[in-house]
């Protein structure tokens, strides 16, 4: 499916630095990306990687994503689901995850 990856450092809303940038023109599987620049310079709590997902094709899957994500409430604050392309864009932040 096709899918794109973005990973920025945040330390405020003024001081925002894109680590990665990826959105592959093929279908993909699984996505991942790596910027060597920042190896062995990463401070993760401030990171925040916003991905996207493209389920053309695949409403089912769409439909499932969005019924389990709206009923986590640790979780449904980070995603928007776009029911007329079947794309759904997701937020992870540490503190997402720590909730």
């Amino acid at each position: 499916m096709p899918m794109q990856l973005y990973l920025y450092n945040y330390e405020s809303a003024d001081n925002i630095e894109e680590v990665l940038s990826w959105r592959p023109t093929e279908k993909q599987w699984w996505i991942t990306g790596f910027n060597p620049d920042y190896v062995g310079n990463v401070d993760v709590s401030k990171e925040i990687l916003v991905g996207c997902v493209d389920f053309t094709g695949h409403e089912d899957m769409y439909k499932a994503l969005k019924t389990n994500t709206l009923i986590q409430d640790t979780i449904k604050d980070y995603a928007v689901f776009d029911d007329i392309n079947l794309v759904v864009w997701l937020c992870w932040h540490e503190r997402n995850l720590l909730k």
